[in-house]
C-alpha cells in the first residue's frame, strides 16, 4: 500500500509518499507429470502442470494443442482424444513451457470386444447371416454394420 511519512521541527516540515509493493516471486520453470501419453479416440486424461518455485506469486498456467481435430485440451488440463493422429499439448507459464506427445489411436467397438479376452466371438451381417465364426479379428472386413454377442458395430475402414 502507500503511506505518507511527514516530519516536523518548529515551522518547519516534509513530507514524503511511499509505496510498499508486494514481493514479486517469479516462476523459473513449468513440468508436466505425463511427457507421452497414447489414448484411443473417445479418451480423456489429466495432465498436471507444476509451476516452479512453489512460492511463485503467478502460477497461471495456459493449456494449447498444436492440432485440435486430434487432441483438444481445456483450461485445467483435460486432454480429449478426438481423431487418430498425434497432438502436441503444451503448458505455459510465464514463457516457460513443458510438452506433452499425444499418440490418439482408431479402434472401434468390434475391437475393443475382441481384445478384452472375450475370444473368439462369431460375427453376423445385420440380416442374421454369420460372416466369420470363431473370429480372432475384423481386419479383413468390410466396411458396414455387423452384430456380435447381440450388439450392433460399425466398422469404418
Amino acid at each position: 500500500g502507500t503511506a505518507t511519512i511527514t516530519a516536523q521541527a518548529g515551522d518547519f516540515f516534509a513530507a514524503c509518499e511511499v509505496t510498499v509493493d508486494r514481493k514479486v516471486i517469479d516462476v523459473e520453470g513449468v513440468s508436466l507429470d505425463v511427457t507421452s501419453v497414447e489414448l484411443t479416440r473417445g479418451d480423456s486424461l489429466t495432465i498436471h502442470a507444476t509451476v516452479y518455485p512453489a512460492d511463485a506469486t503467478d502460477k497461471t498456467v495456459a493449456w494449447s494443442s498444436s492440432n485440435e481435430a486430434v487432441a483438444c485440451v481445456n483450461s485445467d488440463g483435460t486432454v480429449v482424444a478426438l481423431s487418430a493422429g498425434t497432438a502436441i499439448i503444451t503448458a505455459t507459464s510465464n514463457g516457460y513451457e513443458a510438452s506433452c506427445l499425444v499418440v490418439v489411436n482408431e479402434v472401434n467397438g468390434i475391437d475393443l470386444l475382441l481384445m478384452d479376452g472375450s475370444w473368439p466371438v462369431d460375427i453376423y451381417d445385420v440380416t442374421g447371416r454369420i460372416v466369420r465364426k470363431n473370429a480372432y479379428s475384423i481386419t479383413d472386413l468390410e466396411e458396414g454394420f455387423y452384430c456380435i454377442n447381440g450388439r450392433k458395430y460399425f466398422i469404418n475402414k
